[in-house]
């Protein structure tokens, strides 16, 4: 038996399909005094590579790798995108990237649970309607 396929992060031929559905960045001020200071915005990538990243492995957000970024800033991104179709359209987008064996191995792990986060709904309805099988017809004979 098989275990999960590894998490990659998005290629740069697939951002370049994504990062068109979100907003360009704000302005940065230049000088030290316009800043309000903390930590610098996470980038928009990083974001959508930690929510394929929490798909595909299943893990919670404890145990989300830091080099992707931090829990709480992808949290409240992902929120944002969740608020309005942004992130059903990063999912059709990204998704209409994958192959068909890599859009059949997603399929394979991208499972609702009882407690999923609304920004992996449009995942799964996305992945049940490509993989539904056929309705039978039970009007024609089956010989």
């Amino acid at each position: 038996m098989r275990g999960p396929p590894l998490f990659s992060p998005v290629s740069d031929v697939q951002w370049a399909q994504l990062s068109h559905f979100l907003a360009k960045p704000s302005h940065q001020p230049h000088r030290k005094a316009d800043r309000k200071g903390g930590r610098p915005p996470l980038s928009d990538r990083s974001c959508f590579d930690a929510a394929l990243w929490l798909v595909i492995t299943g893990c919670g957000w404890r145990k989300l790798p830091r080099e992707i970024g931090s829990r709480q800033a992808v949290s409240t991104r992902l929120n944002i995108w969740t608020k309005g179709p942004r992130m059903t359209w990063l999912w059709q987008a990204y998704f209409s990237t994958l192959s068909e064996d890599q859009a059949q191995a997603l399929a394979c792990v991208a499972r609702p649970q009882r407690r999923s986060p609304p920004w992996t709904w449009p995942l799964i309805l996305i992945l049940r309607a490509h993989f539904r099988p056929e309705p039978l017809n039970y009007f024609e004979e089956q010989y």
